[in-house]
């Protein structure tokens, strides 16, 4: 992978993790680097990238910060092909099985996945970002469930101890990252622990997950924890449109991400100001509050399947964070918008609504969300949010309050 064939987006993330990386490098060639890290943070927020390219500075034969990108080491790496440095992925059920003769130690037979392998690497090699399990050709719906079913199992980490005794073949390190390690059952993480606790000189093991806390203590408490948080909106920004994506729909989709630039290239591709439009249309329902309309908007928003993403949750909470924003600071809050081509309609939601309790409204859609989430059935739950949001609102400027009769 060298430095001219790296995506411009991948470098724009790396560079948002640039601190961490920077006392990685520092701690290598000080000579005090960790012999077992565990790279830990949600998706999509650059794990995978910020491990191999330090795997690759574990293997680079010059001592800079970065990996050198012309040395052997470099060369062979460019690829994830280096013999010095071994890649473990969970398998689905099945994948493997297990050959054994006599006294000979136990040999895992992998010939039924060999070229989904070679795939899955030639595609992490060239996008850090692509999923790092075996695509089974499941639909979307179902690619979060195969964390459940797809595993790193006994054998592989046995497999993977064998060679860990044996010599570096040409690099003077040896590099061993297991992915998705969280996915290791009780046995396989038992059987890395000694590993862990008695590492080689010269071999480094690089474990990648998303949540820390779903392996033994045991191997936590033997690895350097490096947990990446959350990437920040600009950077988000900036990496998407490295890659072509125009500026406001780079925007607009950094801020739906939550933090992930996976979550943010997916929705970049998405028609985001039809998802806006129909926002709108939504909100103005909502302030009505018309009995006989609503249930109109609510169906139209059923048949986007806007209901099940979240996307559209935070596209509403996003909308009264601008119209909170304006609401306090008018034109001063201008450039602080995340909707500024929505400007004016923003302001006028703060003059109509002055009443607004813009805190409720967004409390109101994140519950929503989670009712979502949980289950709960979706249009029950998007008209109660509008009546939550006409209420939240308050009385429109400019039209008298109701009275109530007393008895």
């Amino acid at each position: 992978m060298a430095a001219e064939t790296i995506a411009a987006s991948t470098r724009a993330i790396l560079a948002g993790h640039a601190a961490l990386r920077a006392r990685l490098a520092t701690s290598l060639r000080a000579g005090r680097a960790a012999h077992a890290c565990l790279f830990s943070g949600p998706s999509g927020i650059g794990k995978t990238a910020v491990a191999l390219e330090y795997a690759r500075l574990l293997l680079c034969d010059k001592s800079g910060s970065q990996p050198c990108e012309s040395c052997m080491q470099c060369e062979a790496t460019r690829t994830l092909q280096h013999p010095d440095l071994h890649l473990v992925f969970p398998y689905p059920p099945g994948a493997i099985k297990v050959k054994k003769s006599g006294n000979e130690p136990e040999e895992i037979d992998e010939s039924g996945i060999v070229d989904k392998v070679s795939e899955l690497i030639a595609s992490i090699a060239a996008d850090p970002f692509t999923a790092t399990q075996i695509d089974e050709g499941e639909s979307k719906s179902k690619a979060r469930a195969r964390l459940f079913s797809h595993s790193v199992r006994l054998p592989q980490i046995r497999s993977l101890l064998r060679k860990v005794s044996r010599r570096a073949y040409q690099a003077s390190r040896k590099v061993y990252v297991i992915f998705h390690a969280e996915s290791m059952n009780t046995q396989a993480q038992n059987a890395l622990l000694k590993a862990l606790e008695e590492p080689p000189p010269d071999g480094y093991f690089l474990l990648v997950a998303e949540n820390d806390q779903d392996l033994l203590p045991t191997i936590r408490s033997r690895c350097q924890l490096i947990r990446l948080g959350k990437l920040n909106s600009e950077v988000i920004a900036s990496a998407l449109e490295s890659d072509g994506v125009p500026s406001e729909q780079a925007s607009i989709a950094s801020k739906l991400a939550d933090g992930s630039f996976l979550r943010a290239r997916e929705l970049s591709t998405q028609e985001l100001s039809a998802l806006q439009t129909d926002v709108i249309d939504y909100l103005v329902e909502s302030a009505r509050c018309d009995a006989l309309e609503l249930p109109k908007t609510v169906q139209k928003v059923q048949e986007r399947l806007y209901s099940t993403d979240r996307s559209y949750f935070d596209f509403l909470n996003l909308f009264f964070r601008d119209a909170a924003l304006y609401s306090a600071l008018a034109k001063d809050a201008s450039d602080k918008l995340v909707f500024r081509d929505l400007e004016d309609r923003i302001a006028r939601v703060g003059k109509a609504y002055p009443e607004a309790d813009f805190d409720a409204v967004m409390n109101a859609v994140d519950k929503s969300a989670e009712y979502i989430s949980l289950g709960y059935t979706p249009d029950l739950v998007l008209y109660a949010l509008s009546v939550r949001i006409h209420q939240a609102l308050g009385r429109r400027a400019g039209k008298a309050p109701k009275h109530r009769m007393d008895n």
